[in-house]
């Protein structure tokens, strides 16, 4: 990481937020599932994977740029993509103070939006004035 790298991290603790958050939401639907008919059991147990999919793989807690490169750090994943190649910074169509970052394919992770954002954004529209960001505040 160089010297001139911008770092917002949207909560102080936040992969071990994620963490319990999960493991909560397992625990609920375990529970649930063991003492209800199939059909609640399987709908619990699906909701409990799609949410683990979306906080620990689609929530960044951590966005770094550093240089020509943004990367990002969630609980079961991390990526890397070249400033260039960012499409747009958008909310998201649940929650409009999250932010997509749109990488090449068109996804990338979520990112919490709230006050500590600005110098992300302010050192990512001095690296690319281009750059579409629209913000649902």
């Amino acid at each position: 990481m160089t010297a001139m790298a911008t770092t917002y991290q949207p909560l102080p603790r936040a992969r071990i937020l994620t963490l319990l958050g999960i493991v909560l939401v397992w625990l609920v639907a375990l529970t649930a599932g063991g003492s209800a008919p199939f059909a609640i059991g399987a709908l619990a147990l699906a909701g409990a994977i799609g949410l683990t999919w979306l906080f620990g793989a689609r929530f960044a807690h951590t966005v770094t740029l550093d240089g020509d490169l943004l990367i990002w750090r969630s609980l079961l994943r991390r990526g890397q993509v070249p400033l260039g190649a960012i499409r747009r910074l958008r909310p998201t169509r649940f929650e409009k103070t999250m932010v997509v970052i749109e990488g090449p394919n068109g996804r990338g992770p979520f990112v919490a939006g709230g006050a500590g954002i600005e110098p992300l954004l302010e050192a990512l529209r001095a690296a690319r004035a281009d750059l579409p960001v629209e913000l649902g505040r």
